[in-house]
């Protein structure tokens, strides 16, 4: 069978038998692309990247050092870039510096005040700018300085910090914020300290309408604003107003967190307090038998010694059921304990004056 001419060989090049005259061909590699990938550990993330970006795993700062293409451990100050004039640490800050303001926080619940406010004091150096760790956690970190200084009866230094607090995250974040809630309750909580209940209900009424907008009617910092509210509106003298919101965030707060509950727990306290002004004292009494010290001591409030304010409200109903022996006795023994304390003077001035009252 014929297969016709052969075609004419290929030319190769001389002296090298395996390769053609018009010069070595591309070699054909595997596709190749560039991926960017958490420092920490190894998510793959998107780019470019945002300024208050985290990590969608595991939550560390992605705009810092460990994650920036001139991160180079053998180089001067462990940077590439020319334009560094000195090291700057640490690599990752914006982490290191939440971590820093929740071990102030955790020095506050374990009332170990002066820890708490060092801690915290040593964040607002000027190197923690709000651009370097962003708008709330510069935030966060002065709050839990203000309720150290508060917890301390610095209370002048803690309202002056809060006020250019929430000034600054108004401006930066808005009215409605979900964190201009979070400031403007803690500012409400320095002036209710100093019995300025009106300024402080106008705030908690702004905080219970902001949370309201931000999570929801039902959510839980929503319903534990709405209390903080009605515990400011007691010391307003708004009592009706105050009876509202207690009832209202007990009955909503039981149905999520249980009834010994440390947020309960100190809700029903208040609305204790309220029933008896308004004369509901039985109703009172049964909230008062319901109070656990241990659940009420785990809020965190700075002032504690529950049992004997405890006692001091069983003190103030029995006065109102007519058992005045028994009213003397309770009133008596919270006020002796809560002097000897050194317990601030306004926790105990309606058990003093209710006192004062029967002689």
């Amino acid at each position: 069978i014929s297969r016709g001419p052969k075609s004419p060989a290929e030319p190769r090049a001389p002296g090298r038998q395996l390769q053609s005259a018009s010069g070595p061909k591309t070699p054909n590699l595997m596709a190749s692309h560039e991926v960017f990938r958490c420092a920490r550990c190894g998510n793959r993330l998107a780019v470019p990247v945002e300024l208050g970006a985290r990590c969608g795993k595991c939550g560390v700062d992605v705009h810092s050092c460990i994650n920036c293409v001139s991160f180079d451990t053998s180089a001067r100050w462990e940077c590439s870039h020319a334009g560094i004039a000195a090291r700057v640490a640490p690599k990752d800050d914006r982490l290191l510096f939440m971590v820093r303001t929740s071990l102030s926080d955790t020095y506050y619940f374990r009332r170990e005040y002066p820890q708490a406010e060092r801690v915290a004091l040593d964040l607002m150096q000027p190197i923690y700018s709000i651009d370097r760790v962003g708008v709330v956690s510069w935030a966060r970190a002065r709050n839990s300085y203000a309720s150290a200084l508060v917890a301390q009866d610095r209370i002048g230094e803690a309202e002056a910090i809060a006020r250019e607090v929430l000034r600054v995250v108004r401006e930066k974040l808005g009215p409605d914020h979900f964190q201009t809630g979070f400031v403007e309750n803690e500012l409400a909580n320095i002036l209710t300290s100093q019995d300025q209940f009106k300024e402080g209900a106008v705030l908690e009424d702004d905080v219970y309408r902001i949370f309201k907008i931000a999570i929801g009617p039902d959510g839980v910092n929503t319903r534990l604003a709405q209390a903080n509210l009605g515990i400011t509106l007691i010391g307003n003298q708004s009592t009706d107003q105050a009876l509202h919101h207690l009832r209202e965030a007990e009955q909503a707060l039981t149905k999520i967190d249980g009834a010994n509950s440390p947020a309960v727990q100190m809700t029903r306290f208040y609305l204790a307090q309220a029933l008896n002004s308004k004369g509901n004292h039985h109703e009172a009494l049964n909230l008062a038998n319901s109070l656990d010290p241990k659940q009420l001591d785990a809020t965190g409030e700075s002032w504690g010694h529950w049992p004997s304010r405890i006692k001091g409200l069983k003190g103030l109903i029995a006065l109102g059921l007519g058992d005045k022996s028994n009213a003397r006795k309770l009133l008596s023994e919270s006020i002796s304990e809560l002097d000897t304390a050194g317990v601030k003077a306004n926790i105990a001035s309606a058990y003093r004056e209710a006192l004062q009252s029967m002689h």
